[in-house]
């Protein structure tokens, strides 16, 4: 099994950061770290990728992991619906999800990063379930795995 290189910091060393800190700003910041965007994806994609990692939560001894699985499902019945996007930053929470699915796969879903994954996706419940928190916390996410993922491929 590979390991990440790089270590995703853990968000109880942080200072809590309130959803709507970055209102207007994610969108260009994925943007200058993924070019233009995403390639657009089908509905069951998403839906394969998010019922995959259900999945392996639900078979996983990781703390956290039932509020985990609800923010996907509840994700995963709001795709491409105002619920999952946020329009001030012009993000949709399933398209964040679906390329964290997809940063998990290769990286063969590393014991380290998952509980972190997994205390982010679980925040999402507790504190923030609104579009703008969905998409700041998969933000949270999905950018230290992205630069994970440039440092191992």
């Amino acid at each position: 099994m590979r390991t990440m290189a790089y270590r995703v910091p853990n968000p109880r060393n942080c200072k809590q950061l309130l959803t709507h800190t970055y209102d207007g700003q994610l969108h260009s910041i994925i943007k200058e770290v993924c070019g233009e965007g995403w390639p657009d994806v089908s509905v069951k994609d998403k839906q394969r990728e998010f019922k995959e990692l259900i999945e392996i939560l639900t078979s996983s001894s990781y703390v956290g992991k039932l509020f985990a699985i609800s923010t996907i499902i509840s994700i995963l019945g709001a795709i491409g619906k105002p619920a999952n996007f946020d329009p001030s930053n012009k993000l949709s929470a399933d398209d964040l999800l679906y390329q964290i699915c997809l940063i998990l796969e290769i990286t063969n879903y590393d014991n380290e990063t998952m509980p972190v994954v997994i205390e982010q996706l679980a925040d999402v419940i507790t504190a923030g379930n609104c579009s703008q928190g969905r998409c700041t916390r998969l933000f949270q996410i999905y950018l230290p795995l992205r630069a994970a993922l440039d440092t191992i491929v």
